[in-house]
């Protein structure tokens, strides 16, 4: 009875192309995780941030660190100062997010408020409907910290003339268009659903879950194992030492 032998067939071109691919595909899978674990992380400081009583303006200046999820009450004034962000879509609405200044008196500070979303014309012929509520003295809200740097489609309006469309929630911009010597807060305040002065409120921790993430990772890893096998079956003859010794057991079964 003749043995086998192992057989390679070395050809560059696809040796390349997979070694290319597999290490992609691995170093996508990894990244995955990664970011899975920063969701996990994530979602962890937002609930400690969340169990915290809500911090004045005063406290929540004096903290050394603030992270996205802390909660804040806030005494001052809305300022008339108001910018809508563009292109925020509710169930199939087009409409915008109100974020209105609002004016500690102690300490003296502007904080950037996102007061919700509010219907608009999706073909920004007619100016958005804000609706008009009573004066509040005091909010309730937290403090949301975007967790990158936002894609948007141009820059800044060159224009200044408020209600402001802006694309995105850039807060050096926005300070610099409200103008004045008044020193703002660097993070956005999104009020809390059930404040009074709030309109419909979207807000979401994270946009996709730590579970998605493991499901991409997979994937990834599941195509860089599918690949090194079409390749050890383009390359080799590894299949002949696994379909004897199927037949084999197959025949024994038989018997």
């Amino acid at each position: 009875m003749t043995q086998n032998r192992f057989h390679y067939h070395f050809e560059w071109r696809l040796t390349l192309f997979t070694l290319v691919f597999v290490s992609i595909f691995v170093r996508l899978g990894f990244w995955q995780l990664e970011r899975a674990e920063y969701k996990v992380a994530l979602a962890a400081d937002y609930a400690s941030q969340s169990a915290l009583m809500p911090a004045s303006a005063s406290e929540l200046l004096a903290e050394e660190s603030v992270l996205s999820g802390r909660k804040v009450r806030l005494q001052g004034v809305f300022l008339p100062e108001i910018f809508l962000l563009d292109n925020q879509v509710i169930d199939g609405q087009f409409g915008n997010d109100v974020i209105q200044v609002f004016q500690t008196a102690e300490p003296e500070f502007l904080f950037f408020v996102n007061r919700g979303w509010v219907k608009a014309d999706s073909s920004r012929l007619q100016p958005t409907a804000i609706p008009k509520l009573s004066a509040h003295e005091m909010i309730d809200g937290e403090v949301y910290i975007a967790p990158g740097t936002p894609f948007t489609l141009g820059g800044p309006p060159k224009e200044i003339a408020f209600p402001l469309t802006v694309q995105s929630t850039d807060l050096d911009f926005m300070a610099a268009a409200v103008g004045g010597s008044v020193p703002f807060y660097p993070h956005l305040v999104r009020l809390s659903p059930d404040d009074s002065a709030a309109y419909r409120t979207h807000w979401a921790l994270v946009n996709v879950s730590s579970d998605k993430h493991k499901g991409y990772a997979v994937q990834w890893f599941a195509m860089a194992l599918a690949l090194g096998l079409l390749y050890l079956h383009r390359s080799t003859n590894v299949w002949a030492f696994i379909r004897p010794a199927s037949g084999a057991k197959n025949d024994h079964d038989s018997e």
